[in-house]
Protein backbone atom coordinates (compact mmCIF):
# COMPACT_ATOMS: atom_id res chain seq x y z
CA UNK A 1 0.00 0.00 0.00
CA UNK A 2 1.27 3.57 -0.70
CA UNK A 3 2.21 5.77 2.18
CA UNK A 4 -0.63 8.10 0.97
CA UNK A 5 -2.69 5.51 1.34
CA UNK A 6 -1.63 4.22 4.41
CA UNK A 7 -1.83 7.97 5.87
CA UNK A 8 -5.44 8.27 4.50
CA UNK A 9 -7.26 5.02 5.69
CA UNK A 10 -5.43 5.63 9.43
CA UNK A 11 -6.97 9.30 9.20
CA UNK A 12 -10.23 7.45 8.53
CA UNK A 13 -9.91 4.92 11.20
CA UNK A 14 -8.88 7.72 13.73
CA UNK A 15 -12.22 10.00 12.49
CA UNK A 16 -14.36 7.06 13.17
CA UNK A 17 -12.90 6.04 16.24
CA UNK A 18 -13.18 9.47 17.51
CA UNK A 19 -16.59 9.39 16.57
CA UNK A 20 -17.30 6.48 18.37
CA UNK A 21 -15.78 7.47 21.48
CA UNK A 22 -18.57 10.94 21.28
CA UNK A 23 -21.46 8.60 21.33
CA UNK A 24 -20.22 6.61 24.22
CA UNK A 25 -20.32 9.71 26.16
CA UNK A 26 -23.48 10.49 24.72
CA UNK A 27 -24.97 7.12 25.04
CA UNK A 28 -23.81 7.64 29.16
CA UNK A 29 -25.97 10.84 29.16
CA UNK A 30 -28.81 8.52 28.05
CA UNK A 31 -28.75 10.65 24.75
CA UNK A 32 -28.82 8.31 22.13
CA UNK A 33 -28.76 4.44 22.03
CA UNK A 34 -25.84 2.01 22.78
CA UNK A 35 -23.11 2.72 20.09
CA UNK A 36 -21.40 -0.45 17.97
CA UNK A 37 -17.63 -0.15 17.38
CA UNK A 38 -16.82 0.76 13.26
CA UNK A 39 -16.60 -1.87 11.00
CA UNK A 40 -14.24 -1.84 8.66
CA UNK A 41 -14.04 -5.23 6.97
CA UNK A 42 -17.17 -6.79 4.97
CA UNK A 43 -17.65 -10.21 5.76
CA UNK A 44 -16.30 -11.53 2.41
CA UNK A 45 -13.06 -10.22 3.99
CA UNK A 46 -12.86 -6.88 1.70
CA UNK A 47 -11.91 -3.54 2.77
CA UNK A 48 -12.15 0.26 1.55
CA UNK A 49 -9.09 2.07 0.89
CA UNK A 50 -9.27 5.55 -0.07
CA UNK A 51 -6.52 6.45 -2.25
CA UNK A 52 -5.63 10.49 -2.54
CA UNK A 53 -5.57 11.76 -6.51
CA UNK A 54 -2.01 11.79 -6.16
CA UNK A 55 -2.10 7.87 -6.19
CA UNK A 56 -3.47 7.45 -9.32
CA UNK A 57 -2.72 7.07 -12.71
CA UNK A 58 -5.31 7.50 -15.57
CA UNK A 59 -3.81 4.91 -18.69
CA UNK A 60 -6.21 3.31 -21.20
CA UNK A 61 -9.35 4.56 -19.92
CA UNK A 62 -9.01 2.68 -16.26
CA UNK A 63 -7.80 4.18 -12.81
CA UNK A 64 -4.28 2.43 -11.61
CA UNK A 65 -3.57 2.95 -7.80
CA UNK A 66 0.14 3.34 -6.68
CA UNK A 67 0.91 0.38 -4.96
CA UNK A 68 4.03 -1.36 -3.90
CA UNK A 69 6.01 -3.75 -6.26
CA UNK A 70 4.20 -7.13 -4.20
CA UNK A 71 1.02 -5.99 -4.70
CA UNK A 72 -0.51 -6.49 -8.41
CA UNK A 73 -2.26 -3.21 -9.49
CA UNK A 74 -6.46 -3.86 -10.17
CA UNK A 75 -8.82 -1.89 -11.93
CA UNK A 76 -10.77 0.87 -9.75
CA UNK A 77 -12.54 2.74 -12.70
CA UNK A 78 -12.67 1.63 -15.99
CA UNK A 79 -15.30 3.09 -18.71
CA UNK A 80 -13.69 5.37 -20.65
CA UNK A 81 -14.80 8.58 -19.33
CA UNK A 82 -12.69 10.19 -16.15
CA UNK A 83 -14.56 11.62 -13.56
CA UNK A 84 -15.03 15.14 -13.15
CA UNK A 85 -12.17 15.66 -10.67
CA UNK A 86 -9.47 14.10 -13.47
CA UNK A 87 -10.32 16.81 -15.56
CA UNK A 88 -9.94 19.76 -12.63
CA UNK A 89 -13.80 20.52 -12.37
Amino acid sequence: MAAQSAQQTLKSVGESITSYNGLVKAYYRKEVDKPSLPKYRKRSGLAAVSFPKQALTWKNGCFYPSVSNETKPHRFFCGGVAPAFMHGG
